[in-house]
């Protein structure tokens, strides 16, 4: 794998155009899947604008004391809801390692889990612009989905039918810059070493970059900032589903190259989970002499509960 390898796909053939347009385009993301477990959407159709304005409400949202934070802080003896603020050094992604570097604010599904979700007060306008991205990111996600049906050739439907209850998470990040004086700890990043956990990732970068995943031989590979575009890769669930043939690949945000931290680092992370009652089993056409079948069968919300857990 190099740089080149994390390929960049024009998603708007799949979006609107004709049947063969969108056949190559479902080849290119099924390919990536495969080989990478990583890829770069571009022409997704999420406005400019939009995103603009999350970014500015996060950069807001973060700006603000720790102690308005708080008031909405994710509950750690409840991982199941899995909403509200983490502070920098709550979380450990790489459980070997120190505790990651960031700062996030997650919420899940406003329609279905509105008591779950935590608010900070008086921060109406954060609410607002925050849910209104959660429901055009939903709505891209489920097409992604639609795109992996056709590659791995599944009747139509299945991964969207299981996918109805909305097990999804919006994650804002913040990484904030590092003192002159800091000394990381051995292995200690932005955000440790790990795949995640569901189906599908969407993740939205700034221009700092420090994203990187990890090669066949061990090595670090940058995945570079790409004005305009949307990072997806696979997770742990859709692993399993297929048997291995779309990769959960590791990866993580590397420190600052230079003392002093450089910039704050921001991305939107959403996660589209199966629902948590559907039954993980490996699809058929992921099952060959030359690959049997790796995972017994499994729901969706038992594994999501455990890997939460070990996290925080």
């Amino acid at each position: 794998m190099s740089a080149t390898r994390v390929p960049v796909i024009d998603f708007a053939p799949f979006l609107d155009g004709e049947q063969g347009e969108r056949a190559a385009v479902v080849t290119a993301i099924d390919r990536a899947a495969r080989d990478v477990g990583f890829m770069c959407l571009v022409g997704h159709g999420l406005p400019d604008d939009q995103l603009k304005a999350l970014f500015q409400a996060q950069r807001d949202f973060f700006a603000l004391p720790d102690t308005v934070k708080a008031q909405a802080a994710f509950a750690y003896d409840d991982t199941d809801a899995n909403t509200g603020y983490v502070a920098v050094g709550k979380e450990r992604l790489d459980v070997k390692r120190a505790p990651d570097l960031k700062e996030s604010f997650q919420i899940r599904e406003p329609a279905l889990y509105g008591q779950v979700n935590r608010w900070p007060p008086g921060q109406e306008a954060f609410r607002a612009t925050t849910e209104g991205f959660f429901a055009a990111v939903s709505d891209l996600s489920m097409r992604v989905l639609e795109a992996f049906e056709l590659g791995l050739g599944t009747e139509p439907g299945y991964f969207r039918d299981r996918h109805r209850t909305h097990s999804q998470i919006l994650r804002l990040l913040h990484y904030p810059p590092l003192p002159p004086a800091f000394q990381a700890e051995r292995g200690q990043a932005r955000a440790g070493g790990h795949t995640d956990y569901g189906s599908v990732t969407l993740l939205f970068q700034d221009d700092i970059g420090g994203l990187e995943v990890r090669d066949a031989d061990g090595k670090w590979v940058p995945v570079d900032p790409v004005p305009g575009g949307v990072v997806i890769n696979t997770g742990d669930i859709m692993a399993r589903w297929t048997n291995d043939v779309y990769r959960s690949t590791l990866h993580r945000v590397r420190l600052p190259e230079h003392a002093g931290g450089g910039r704050a680092r921001y991305s939107v992370a959403f996660f589209n989970d199966p629902d948590n009652e559907a039954e993980i089993r490996v699809l058929d056409q992921c099952v060959s002499d030359d690959n049997a079948c790796r995972y017994a069968p499994i729901l969706t919300g038992d594994y999501l509960v455990s890997r939460r857990a070990a996290s925080y």
